[in-house]
């Protein structure tokens, strides 16, 4: 997941991204960022180092699935 600069766009990543052979997955156009999928033969931790230094690009962090928990229980609050 690659969030970029607001201000600068997308237009370097999406440049940078041709020159990685990646391709979007989804765009979150709302919060300024990109899923990517890199080529199998590329190196994650080498694909962040490269993606971190494109111009715009604030953040880079690797896609993993998280699960919300379900709480069974509502928490109680006394009041004295």
């Amino acid at each position: 997941i690659i969030f970029y600069d607001k201000e600068i766009g997308n237009a370097p990543l999406l440049e940078s991204l041709s020159t990685y052979d990646a391709t979007v997955v989804y765009s979150y156009k709302l919060l300024n960022g990109m899923a990517i999928n890199i080529p199998t033969d590329k190196n994650i931790l080498e694909a962040i180092e490269y993606f971190k230094s494109i111009k715009g690009v604030l953040s880079v962090e690797p896609d993993r699935k998280l699960e919300l928990m379900n709480q069974k229980s509502t928490p109680t609050v006394k009041i004295m």
